[in-house]
């Protein structure tokens, strides 16, 4: 039996990777732990309990196992999988045989390149033994070189260049990959390196300003790959900005002129030479056709804030690193002729489906012209940490992808026309729970016959739960109304509703109810208003045509009497100037009295005396002093009284039986109204005429009385006189 193996001085490296209970093992014998076995002069093993009878090929187990010789070592390496062993409770080892009929006369020189050999595993536990299936090597062909050493050259702008040396001749084969990318990058071609010499490689279409690892690896012309080197980072240089930025500008009025905002979407890593040091922003005032001094501001973020004057400004915005600075783009803007943008309405975010793909934005298209939206978001805890994409104008939604669900980000949606933007709609999200906003405070501001008007605030959410949506709902027994809310909206007004009638006012987040309101709308007055409008209208119907009756049967059975006092012809007769003395006779009476007195007309006091006049020929009076007007005789063509046969004068005036004075009294002037006065005309009278006598007298003042005559005629019997 062999001596007993010093585990100390075998070395073997067992590396177990537990995934669904699969162990790995790595284990590398050197060539001087190898022992032989009394009981058969092919085998060398590393311990003496190897030494013993392998079970029948149908016990053994493919271990899928692959072994390499490194020849700077003397070692041979093995490696494989296991499912049933723990690494823990297992005890591993190697068993070499040569594949030759000659028998092993030193073990540590059975690693030749020229040999043979056949390789069996040994996994033992306290219960179970397992047996490999023997694994046949070629060590010439088996040699795996030692990983070569790579250094750094040098870099430029878009190249990386790297070096090393081999101990012999080998074809070696460089990767390489960017710090930010877990994808390598291989060389296309194998690079041949003759024995102890240097080789440098040139790695092109490398990006600016960009951090990258490269390893090589090497074989010799058959053989197996050595193992990757140890990798070098190396960044390349900088270039300058090959392209200007995408500016567009947002103009808030001030009483001086305004604050303008220029926003820029960050460039392209190809076209911003690979890093971007910030930005340069030249701003200068158009007088005329004049340009004042050009004044100059860096930034570093995507965002620039001037203030302006009223008037028309020339703005450029370039990028710069340490290469030098970019080309730059202008814009031309006239604050006395800005026309603001609106900002997209109705933004939201939520998780997409299926849950954890990306970050699912949506807005509404506002009613002005766009050309684009840009979408941009950041880290809230790294503010230059931001990215950018463009959405045509045409979509209202993007997914954002490649997002870390352990953070938090704020997402903003800008609406782009031309060079002029609108103001941001921003909301924060994270990939876990979506929007982090909630509304709160819900309460009911205005309420009417038929309308309700409903107002809320907006609050970040703490809470662990995702929520997609919220809205809220107006509903009765009859009637149900909802309306969802979105983080630009403060207020909502419910129309349409029934008066007097009780409602429920819901707040929802998803399916779950969070707040809940009872609001009653008011009374409506108009059905009470519409039934008694027409009784009332009826009843001012009547009313008014009751005293429109009234007075009119009142001017019809009680007419109104005139008043001279009222009058303007009475005001004017009754002034004092117009009052002037005059002197009158009558009945050869003389009588000095006023046209006018003002107190005739105060008291007025009228009494009509009709007196019967009979007309005689017994007056001598000249006809010439006649007052009757032949054309006011009347034929009476039934008269048949005899005709005078003589001539008879005419008497005019009263008769001597009634008195010759012309002063009545009130009593004599009522008498007279009984008595019939008789007057003659001298001539021929072919006629007699009866006249009656109408006497006005004034009862303040007895002294003038008026006489109006109305006489009738009767014609005489004697026609022939007549003809």
């Amino acid at each position: 039996m062999p001596a007993p193996v010093d585990m100390d001085v075998l070395h073997i490296i067992l590396t177990a990777t537990s995934l669904l209970c699969v162990f790995s093992y790595e284990i590398t014998v050197n060539s001087f732990d190898l022992l032989p076995c009394k009981e058969d002069d092919k085998v060398c093993v590393t311990g003496s309990g190897d030494c013993v009878q392998p079970p029948p090929p149908l016990a053994q187990k493919n271990f899928n196992m692959s072994c390499y010789f490194k020849v700077s070592l003397e070692s041979v390496t093995c490696e494989w999988s296991e499912k049933q062993f723990s690494h823990t409770a297992a005890s591993v080892s190697l068993i070499f045989n040569r594949q030759s009929f000659r028998p092993v006369k030193h073990c540590p020189a059975l690693f030749v390149p020229a040999e043979r050999l056949m390789i069996t595993a040994r996994v033992r536990s306290s219960s179970v033994e397992l047996w490999s299936q023997p694994h046949y090597v070629f060590v010439y062909k088996a040699v795996k070189p030692a990983a070569p050493e790579l250094t750094v050259i040098g870099s430029t702008e878009d190249s990386v260049s790297v070096g090393w040396s081999s101990s012999g001749d080998t074809r070696c084969q460089l990767r390489y990959r960017a710090h930010s990318s877990e994808t390598w990058s291989q060389s296309p071609d194998f690079v041949f390196t003759p024995q102890n010499q240097k080789h440098i490689y040139s790695i092109n279409g490398l990006q600016p300003f960009t951090f990258y690892t490269a390893t090589v690896s090497c074989s010799r012309t058959v053989g197996i790959w050595s193992n990757w080197s140890a990798g070098v980072s190396v960044r390349t240089l900088d270039r300058a900005p090959s392209k200007y930025p995408q500016p567009c500008y947002r103009l808030d009025k001030t009483d001086s002129g305004g604050r303008l905002h220029i926003m820029w979407k960050a460039l392209d890593p190809h076209d911003a030479g690979g890093h971007i040091l910030g930005y340069q922003v030249s701003y200068r005032r158009v007088m005329g056709q004049q340009l004042q001094d050009r004044s100059v501001v860096n930034v570093t973020d995507e965002i620039c804030v001037l203030t302006v004057d009223e008037g028309t400004w020339r703005v450029s915005v370039a990028a710069f690193n340490t290469a030098g600075v970019g080309p730059s783009v202008n814009l031309s803007v006239d604050t006395r002729r800005h026309r603001p943008l609106s900002s997209v309405r109705n933004m939201w975010v939520s998780c997409s489906v299926p849950v954890g793909t990306g970050l699912w934005v949506q807005w509404e298209i506002p009613a002005q012209p766009v050309t684009h939206f840009d979408v941009w978001w950041r880290l809230e805890t790294n503010v230059s940490s931001s990215c950018w994409s463009t959405v045509n104008s045409s979509t209202s939604s993007t997914l954002i992808q490649d997002v870390d669900p352990m953070e938090s980000y704020l997402i903003s949606v800008v609406p782009v026309y031309k060079q002029q933007c609108g103001p941001p709609q921003s909301v924060s999200a994270s990939l876990r729970l979506g929007a982090l906003m909630e509304p709160t405070k819900l309460k009911v501001t205005g309420v009417n016959q038929t309308a309700v008007t409903v107002m809320w605030a907006w609050q970040r959410r703490s809470g662990p739960v995702r929520v997609d949506g919220y809205r809220v709902t107006l509903r009765s027994d009859s009637y149900e109304q909802t309306q969802p809310l979105w983080p630009d909206q403060r207020q909502h007004t419910f129309i349409n509703l029934t008066a007097d009638t009780e409602y429920c006012l819901v707040l929802w987040a998803d399916n779950s109810s969070t707040h809940m309101i009872s609001v009653r709308t008011e009374f409506d007055q108009f059905p009470v208003v519409a039934t008694a409008m027409p009784l009332l209208l009826l009843a001012a119907t009547v009313f008014i045509v009751s005293i429109l009756s009234r007075t009119m049967y009142k001017g019809f059975f009680y007419p109104r009497v005139s008043s001279p006092q009222d009058s303007t012809a009475g005001q004017w007769l009754m002034d004092s100037k117009h009052q002037a003395p005059v002197t009158y006779s009558f009945k050869q009476n003389s009588t000095k009295q006023n046209i006018l007195d003002i107190q005739d007309f105060q008291d007025v006091d009228l009494l009509e005396v009709k007196s019967t006049i009979v007309v005689e020929p017994c007056c001598p009076d000249p006809l010439d002093r006649l007052v009757i007007k032949l054309s006011d005789l009347r034929l009476d063509a039934e008269h048949d009284g005899p005709a005078p046969s003589t001539p008879q004068q005419f008497q005019c005036g009263p008769s001597d039986d009634e008195g010759g004075t012309a002063h009545h009294t009130e009593q004599g002037s009522q008498e007279q109204a009984h008595d019939a006065v008789k007057r003659c005309f001298g001539g021929v009278a072919d006629a007699q005429i009866t006249c009656e006598g109408e006497y006005v007298v004034n009862a303040s003042y007895q002294e003038r009385t008026v006489v109006s005559v109305t006489c009738d005629t009767d014609y005489l019997p004697n026609v022939a006189a007549l003809t």
